[in-house]
């Protein structure tokens, strides 16, 4: 199994801006003409020694994330990241078969504003299924693309695109995925999702105040992440923020530390960021989380990650390609 992040912001799209970007490039170049590089053998050696911060940006799209397994694929949420997808499945058409499969979590303006620049739904012969949880979503995508916010309406795309509504607590089998369900506390409600495939699985819960869950729903969270492979979990916000902006719907990395440090969880991934979060403010709150980890749960062996946009995470191998 493989995941790949197309998107991992919440809230609204975030592009890098030029003065970060600018001040990743001055200290590459002022660290390189510290070290005197002349050849081009001396500069792939240091680069491939350069922090990763000045090489790398977490991304700015909203949350779309793809899993692969055995040549087949299902996209969890349409936000922004969906775009870049679209283009990709488009221009790789020997790797990707329709139909489509793609599971939302709920419909906040963040999860589905992709999919109007889904670029497969504009092929005629294709066919693309909406899974998400309220049999309204076909309503709710038609507004979505009705004037005055889109001039394009759903229903003149030239794919087949079918709606078909998600029920908690079944199973569903979707192209070799074997997927379930659980609600999770956000306002509007969202649900989060888990695949098994090959033996593995992943968990995906975004969109999800874990602070203000009921007892027993957190005893639910508890048992829907015990021995996954790999949980993508909504880190939004910091330790403060999470108090300040109780009912707001979001987490932060420590409370998923506090529910999955003996869960048998084996990596935990950072996803669904503040959109006002720099590069180094991600960065630092991963090594805050690793250290937070470290301290608390001593025994645990879970591994701590931060998602970043184009990146694939190898489930079996547990690390990032």
């Amino acid at each position: 199994m493989e995941i790949i992040f197309w998107g991992v912001r919440g809230s609204i799209p975030s592009p890098t801006t030029n003065a970060e970007i600018k001040e990743k490039l001055r200290r590459l170049l002022a660290s390189a003409v510290r070290a005197g590089i002349k050849t081009q053998t001396e500069l792939a050696r240091f680069w491939a020694r350069a922090p990763l911060l000045d090489k790398i940006t977490f991304g700015g799209n909203t949350s779309c994330v793809e899993v692969r397994h055995d040549g087949a694929s299902v996209i969890l949420d349409a936000g922004s990241g969906l775009c870049p997808l679209g283009h990709h499945i488009s221009a790789s058409r020997s790797a990707y078969k329709s139909p489509y499969h793609i599971f939302l979590t709920h419909y906040h303006w963040d999860h589905i504003l992709g999919f109007p620049f889904f670029r497969p739904a504009y092929k005629k012969g294709n066919r693309i299924v909406i899974h998400s949880p309220s049999p309204d979503a076909g309503y709710f995508f038609r507004r979505q693309q009705s004037v005055p916010f889109f001039p394009a309406p759903l229903d003149k795309m030239p794919a087949e695109i079918r709606f078909k509504t998600l029920l908690p607590g079944r199973t569903e089998r979707v192209q070799g995925f074997a997927i379930s369900t659980v609600r999770l506390f956000h306002p509007g409600s969202s649900v989060g999702f888990k695949l098994a495939a090959g033996g593995r699985k992943a968990v995906y819960l975004t969109d999800i105040e874990l602070l203000s869950a009921s007892a027993p729903a957190y005893v639910q969270y508890r048992e829907f992440v015990t021995g996954a492979d790999v949980a993508i979990v909504d880190t939004q916000y910091g330790m403060l923020e999470s108090h300040e902006k109780t009912d707001w719907g979001h987490s932060t990395v420590f409370h998923w530390i506090d529910l999955m440090h003996d869960c048998g969880v084996k990596n935990l991934l950072l996803f669904h960021y503040e959109p006002l979060r720099s590069d180094a403010e991600i960065a630092d709150i991963l090594d805050r989380a690793r250290d937070y980890l470290k301290r608390l749960y001593p025994r645990s062996d879970m591994q701590i990650h931060a998602s970043c946009e184009g990146e694939r995470f190898d489930v079996s191998r547990g690390r990032i390609l």
